[in-house]
């Protein structure tokens, strides 16, 4: 997010993604009103709900859903099969 910053990219343009992300990350997105972050689990999404009401903002997410069924492609698609990073 700071590089984005530093290159001029308006907040509304910028998405926060990946996992693991701190609860610094998600302040400093929450509070630079970025345009969404890419929540990995359901306890991201309490921790960026609990973030989003200090500051008295509704934070957009875009959820991450791991389908409980393999893609079919064994080399070009990486499917679901339940907990998995994919």
């Amino acid at each position: 997010m700071e590089s984005a910053f530093k290159a001029d990219f308006e907040p509304e343009k910028i998405m926060l993604t990946g996992p693991a992300k701190t609860e610094d990350e998600l302040t400093y997105a929450i509070s630079n009103n970025i345009l969404s972050i890419n929540a990995e689990s359901l306890q991201e999404i309490y921790k960026i709900n609990e973030i989003a009401e200090m500051f008295g903002k509704v934070q957009e997410i875009l959820i991450r859903i791991n389908p409980g069924f393999e893609a079919g492609e064994t080399n070009r698609i990486i499917g679901g099969s339940g907990v998995s990073k994919f």
